[in-house]
């Protein structure tokens, strides 16, 4: 039980720290690439409201899926928004030029990583339910330090790079979140 609980543990650990990671880059530069786009700070408002108003019916809507049907775990809507959010990572890294395409693709991006968070948590409490012992505090942690440290490299980074740096880390973080919860 304590090997299955540290493991568990590790990969919660993981999969916070993958995620804040991309989150920071996405979620805390995006608007620095969005204007560098030449996006106005009212779409910027209007995108940024929906990416926020979007997953507060998202959740429910996949929390329900997942308690009527069992095919639908934590895990496997984790997996599914993460594909989500990649592809659409990467068609928006491949230079989307026009600014809809951008905003639809940034919105998508933004609702997929806000609707995920909640099911980390849904995953880590299923093994606490079968009596698996979690340091919760340990995963949101990480987590925390992740955005953290993210959120200061990346002020750096974007003050001397083109802001279209902040995909690639995110898509970067992503993948190594997608094989944590592979493995999980």
């Amino acid at each position: 039980m304590e090997q299955l609980s540290r493991k568990v543990n590790i990969h919660h650990a993981a999969i916070q720290g993958a995620f804040f990671t991309g989150f920071s880059a996405m979620v805390g530069f995006g608007p620095v690439l969005l204007l560098s786009r030449g996006l106005s700070n009212s779409a910027l408002g209007a995108v940024t409201s929906a990416s926020l108003l979007i997953p507060c019916f998202l959740q429910l809507a996949l929390a329900s899926l997942s308690d009527a049907d069992s095919r639908f775990t934590p895990r496997r809507l984790v997996l599914g928004l993460s594909l989500v959010t990649l592809l659409t990572g990467i068609a928006m890294w491949l230079g989307i030029a026009s600014k809809t395409a951008l905003l639809v693709c940034y919105t998508v991006i933004c609702v997929c990583l806000i609707t995920t968070s909640p099911f980390f948590n849904s995953m880590v409490m299923a093994f606490h339910v079968r009596g698996v012992p979690v340091n919760y505090g340990l995963g949101r942690g990480t987590g925390s330090v992740a955005y953290a440290v993210v959120a200061l490299i990346m002020g750096f980074v974007v003050e001397r790079r083109p802001p279209t740096v902040i995909v690639p880390v995110m898509l970067a973080a992503l993948v190594l979140q997608l094989a944590a919860v592979w493995t999980f």
